[in-house]
């Protein structure tokens, strides 16, 4: 196996309209303070725009919302060069086998179906998550990284690639709570993406063994995530995990690194 002794390089993968600002913006400063690069896509190449109900300053936000400093984040992340000149993933010849890292933030807002939904980057990641086992027998290539957080999850189980894979997501007690507090500020389904089912169910219907393979958390505002022993896939809950989850994902980087250059005698 041989591994790039390259700068390490992640891509977030983001809907044009309606991601989470916190999933996207606390891994984002925590990848670049490890030394990582971080670029984007979205479907096309458009300049993404988190949920704006989350972001602008007003008394929701101050209760279902990132906390400011984070807010301040994401308003820094959104002046990045590369946040403003994202890849397209659907254009010809991309690939996502360039990257170390590929994350999936979520978001619960309707316009997150876009990603949630695209056929073409499920193809793109079918490509990308045998690369993810942490015993290969492809030698050619070092191992790569996938963290899903919240709804991000669902791309991967829309793709089909949880079968034997152990993930968390949004646990059921979380989306209702959030689900009562924004009907109450009359937001009606706002916190439901697929107002018909919650969104462990669309995880858990994908895996051979819900049972054992999903992994709800604690309930109550610990920091939860889990990393799969079998791939090097890394999944959180909500928001209030993305601080652990992001250093989770950076020693899984880290260790693939590792591990590829011994093999390779580096």
């Amino acid at each position: 196996m041989s591994a790039s002794n390259e700068t390490p390089r992640v891509l977030i993968c983001m809907a044009d309209n309606g991601q989470d600002p916190t999933e996207c913006a606390v891994p984002w400063k925590y990848f670049l303070n490890a030394g990582f690069v971080v670029e984007f896509a979205t479907e096309k190449g458009a300049v993404p725009s988190a949920d704006q109900l989350l972001v602008k300053g007003s008394l929701f936000k101050s209760v279902l919302g990132p906390k400011q400093t984070w807010t301040d984040v994401y308003l820094q992340m959104t002046q990045s060069d590369t946040f403003k000149s994202p890849k397209s993933w659907s254009a010809d010849g991309f690939s996502l086998l360039q990257y170390d890292l590929v994350l999936l933030p979520g978001g619960h807002d309707k316009p997150i179906k876009q990603y949630l939904e695209s056929q073409t980057l499920h193809e793109l990641l079918k490509q990308y998550w045998p690369l993810t086992r942490r015993v290969s027998t492809d030698s050619s290539s070092y191992r790569r990284v996938v963290g899903a957080i919240c709804h991000g999850v669902l791309v991967l189980a829309f793709a089909g690639l949880l079968q034997d894979v152990e993930t968390t997501t949004l646990p059921q007690w979380l989306e209702g709570t959030a689900q009562t507090i924004g009907s109450l500020w009359g937001r009606g389904q706002y916190y439901r993406t697929y107002p018909e089912r919650w969104t462990y169910e669309d995880v858990q219907r994908t895996q051979k063994d819900p049972a054992a393979q999903y992994k709800r958390g604690p309930i109550g505002p610990s920091a939860f995530a889990h990393t799969d022993p079998t791939y090097a896939y890394v999944s959180a809950r909500w928001p209030g995990d993305a601080d652990l989850f992001a250093e989770r994902l950076i020693e899984e980087v880290r260790n693939a690194r590792k591990e590829g250059n011994s093999d390779a005698g580096l």
